[in-house]
């Protein structure tokens, strides 16, 4: 029920369709951009969408990237 709840809850920021399939363009064309550079690129093209929408409809669809582990130090 919870992750039901935090579906619908999430629901609420995920993007238009017509939103998701200019930030799908955008990550095509630009593919080790974050949410921030591709809301920035769209805020440029008038297409005003929230860095939350944009990161939402990623992992919705497991597109975000995962941050990369930094190297262990060998000190």
């Amino acid at each position: 029920q919870a992750r039901l709840a935090q579906g619908v809850a999430g629901a609420l920021h995920m993007p238009s369709d017509m939103e998701a399939v200019m930030i799908l363009v955008d990550l095509i064309g630009h593919p080790q951009s974050d949410v921030e550079q591709i809301a920035r690129r769209l805020k440029s093209k008038d297409i005003d969408i929230s860095v939350t929408a944009i990161r939402q409809l990623l992992e919705y669809h497991g597109l975000l990237k995962k941050t990369a582990a930094m190297p262990a130090s060998d000190a």
